[in-house]
């Protein structure tokens, strides 16, 4: 094989990589019925209206999708955000249990913002 066959298997092989990871990242996390963002934004609407067990809920739902995909995502992206994400949706999960609207409202907006960030296809430094 020549030095320019081989650059461009490489090349193909790269670019393959890249789109099977984003194809699964969004069929984890961006599917209308169970979006990420959806469910996060749920649990906000349940949050303002203190409805705590179904915060509870949802935040759980939004965690266990998150793990599903979690090593897809650190493959793409293991920076700071990616840690920064886990303790936010810890910190949810602890404010709506302690019923504190606050907590859970900064944690649901710094988890959306950080979610977001990562799964970019160029994701900004924190």
């Amino acid at each position: 094989m020549t030095q320019r066959s081989i650059t461009l298997a490489l090349l193909l092989t790269l670019l393959l990589l890249f789109s099977v990871m984003f194809y699964m990242q969004h069929e984890l996390f961006f599917q209308k019925s169970s979006s990420f963002i959806v469910r996060l934004r749920t649990t906000e609407r349940y949050i303002e209206a203190e409805k705590w067990n179904e915060a509870l809920h949802e935040a759980e739902l939004v965690e266990k999708q998150w793990n599903k995909g979690e090593v897809l995502i650190s493959i793409k992206y293991a920076g700071s955000s990616f840690t920064l994400l886990n303790i936010a949706l810890g910190e949810l999960k602890a404010a709506i249990r302690t019923r504190d609207p606050h907590t859970a409202a900064k944690s649901v907006k710094t988890t959306l913002y950080l979610f977001e960030n990562i799964t970019s296809i160029s994701p900004r430094s924190s």
